[in-house]
C-alpha cells in the first residue's frame, strides 16, 4: 500500500478528527492526554511557539487517515520523545505500523544535530489484565525491537498522563548513535523524568 506521511500544523485541518478518532480508540484512557492538551499543543505548532512537537498523519491511496504518531525533538537534552503511534486495527500487523515508525526515526535523525536516542514507553506484561492483553504487551515489544529499539532494564517506572491512575510502564530506547545502558538511562531519565528509578544496573536488551 501507498502511503503518505504529513504533519498536523493546525487545528483547522481536516485530517484532525481522524487523527483524534484514532488516538482515543487506540489507547487505553489512563494512557491519554486530554484532548484539551492536545488542542493546546496544536495551537503551540500553528503558532510557532513549539517547533519541535509533532503529530503526523498516515494517509492512505482513498485519502483515510490509518495511521498516526506524536513525537519530539529535545535539542537541548539530546534526546527524542515518541508519544503515541497506532495503526488503524483492521490494518495492523501489515507493516503498516513499521513504515510509520522508520519514518519518524528518519525524520529524528534528519535535523542538524540529531539526537542520540529516541525514548519512549510499552505497557508491561507482567501488568496485563488478561492474556489477550498479555500477549498484545508482548508483541508491541517485539515489533519495537526488530525496529531496532531495546528495552531498558533495572528500572521502575509510573506513567501519569495527569488525570488518570497511574500505571508501571516499561521504557524502551532507540539508540541513534552507540550508546552504554547508563547513557540510556541518562537520557531516559531526561525525557521521562524521576518516575524512571533505577533499581539496579541498567541494561538495554
Amino acid at each position: 500500500m501507498d502511503l503518505e506521511f504529513t504533519e498536523l500544523t493546525s487545528l483547522d485541518d481536516e485530517r484532525y478528527d481522524d487523527y483524534l478518532d484514532l488516538y482515543q480508540t487506540s489507547f487505553p484512557l489512563n494512557e491519554q492526554m486530554l484532548v484539551s492538551s492536545l488542542n493546546g499543543l496544536l495551537r503551540s505548532i500553528a503558532s510557532g511557539a513549539d517547533e519541535w512537537s509533532r503529530m503526523v498523519v498516515g494517509i492512505a491511496p482513498d485519502s483515510r487517515v490509518i495511521a498516526m504518531a506524536h513525537y519530539e525533538i529535545m535539542p537541548d537534552e539530546g534526546a527524542a520523545a515518541l508519544w503515541y503511534l497506532a495503526v488503524l486495527k483492521s490494518l495492523r500487523s501489515g507493516g503498516i505500523g513499521s513504515r510509520l515508525y522508520r519514518e519518524i526515526v528518519g525524520r529524528v535523525t534528519g535535523v542538524p544535530d540529531p539526537p542520540a536516542a529516541l525514548v519512549f514507553e510499552v505497557e508491561r506484561p507482567d501488568h496485563a489484565h488478561t492474556p489477550e492483553d498479555r500477549g498484545l504487551a508482548e508483541r508491541r515489544i517485539e515489533f519495537y525491537r526488530r525496529n531496532g529499539a531495546l528495552l531498558l532494564g533495572g528500572v521502575d517506572y509510573v506513567q501519569s498522563v495527569g488525570w488518570q491512575p497511574e500505571v508501571p510502564m516499561h521504557v524502551m530506547v532507540h539508540p541513534l548513535q552507540s550508546m552504554t545502558p547508563e547513557h540510556a538511562l541518562q537520557l531516559a531519565r531526561t525525557v521521562l523524568g524521576d518516575s524512571v528509578q533505577p533499581t539496579h544496573g541498567p541494561t538495554l536488551d
